[in-house]
């Protein structure tokens, strides 16, 4: 049975770094041991081919092989994405922690799991955000807090964007966002509305 990889701690990413992993998780359904061919019988594939393997191999995340080219490692993507080696406790070295998704439990259309795969690395970031916040809370000492404010341009950063508007979609999509009355309130640059409070 096939599987593809995600990484646990992936602790931010860029809306396109988070579409071309998924591309590289396609083509890894392709073929896993990472050489993909043409040609494609539908017109589809060979487009979707020519516009990612000439993305991936920018990225460095494949080489080019005669026609065909090949992927990198998920390793070497890793470290591209800016993932480190975590602690194993029981092999008692560092390694890559990840967990695998099996091909088959995924739709066939692309469109389809392909939005399953952006929406597990999404909420990937936005878990490890929430575990952050409460090993901070936790080396504070402070134990029985539930909940807390987290502004809409912090969680637009997670996902490498910069709009207000974009981080206030996302913080609904990814955190479980305590419901209360829309607040303004004052300061030095005049109105705003209030930081929206997110169940830990």
């Amino acid at each position: 049975m096939t599987a593809i990889k995600i990484p646990v701690a992936l602790f931010s990413a860029s809306t396109k770094d988070i579409r071309a992993y998924c591309a590289f998780l396609d083509f890894k359904c392709f073929n896993s041991e990472g050489r993909i061919c043409p040609p494609f019988e539908r017109d589809e594939d060979r487009f979707y081919y020519r516009y990612w393997r000439g993305r991936l191999i920018a990225r460095g995340w494949a080489r080019e092989c005669g026609k065909c080219f090949t992927l990198a490692s998920y390793q070497e993507v890793w470290r591209s994405l800016g993932i480190s080696r975590t602690l194993d406790k029981n092999l008692k070295r560092h390694r890559y922690h990840y967990r695998k998704v099996n091909i088959e439990d995924l739709p066939e259309n692309r469109k389809e799991y392909s939005k399953i795969l952006r929406d597990m690395l999404l909420k990937t970031i936005a878990g490890n955000k929430v575990r952050q916040i409460r090993w901070r809370l936790k080396s504070k000492r402070v134990h029985n807090q539930t909940e807390t404010f987290i502004s809409s341009r912090t969680v637009a950063r997670l996902v490498g964007l910069r709009s207000a508007a974009s981080g206030s979609k996302y913080r609904s999509k990814l955190f479980n966002v305590i419901q209360e009355p829309v607040q303004k309130v004052k300061d030095e640059t005049g109105y705003r509305y209030k930081c929206k409070k997110i169940a830990l």
